[in-house]
């Protein structure tokens, strides 16, 4: 199963990774997520993993492993569990007039994969709608700071 989601935010990808970076801040702008952390090697290295609780639809813990980060436009990872890998992507480019497309994408395989139904597609979908909501928040918020 494959889902995208995107969203245009009024400042540079510097703003959005300021916020982004900083996993265990995640649960202060975002209502979907908790009990975010670093369990593993450097934060944002190749291989290190971190977690997080997914509130909605049904809590979910969560623990992706970093396979690739290039601050602050790309981040890529993969959760494993014997039933479903959710590998994800995430990029923040700059757009000419100033603004930054904020994008994620993900691909689910896996036995479990097979019986998402169309709520789960909405469900994950809402969780995307959600934190790049909140995160466009605290990234503006952020370039109005550094700006004044």
């Amino acid at each position: 199963m494959h889902l995208e989601y995107s969203t245009v935010a009024n400042c540079k990808p510097e703003h959005i990774w300021q916020a982004f970076q900083h996993v265990e801040e995640w649960p202060k702008w975002s209502s979907v997520i908790t009990n975010t952390q670093w369990i593993e090697g450097e934060p944002w290295a190749q291989g290190s993993k971190f977690q997080m609780q997914i509130l909605q639809p049904i809590p979910v813990t969560f623990r992706p492993r970093i396979i690739e980060c290039n601050p602050p436009g790309f981040v890529h990872w993969i959760g494993e569990t014997t039933a479903i890998n959710a590998e994800q992507w995430f990029s923040f480019e700059e757009q000419s007039d100033g603004t930054t497309l904020m994008k994620t994408w993900q691909e689910f395989t896996g036995p479990a994969s097979f019986m998402f139904g169309e709520s789960v597609r909405t469900a994950i979908t809402n969780i995307y709608v959600d934190l790049f909501r909140s995160l466009k928040e605290a990234a503006e918020k952020r370039a109005l700071n550094s700006s004044s």
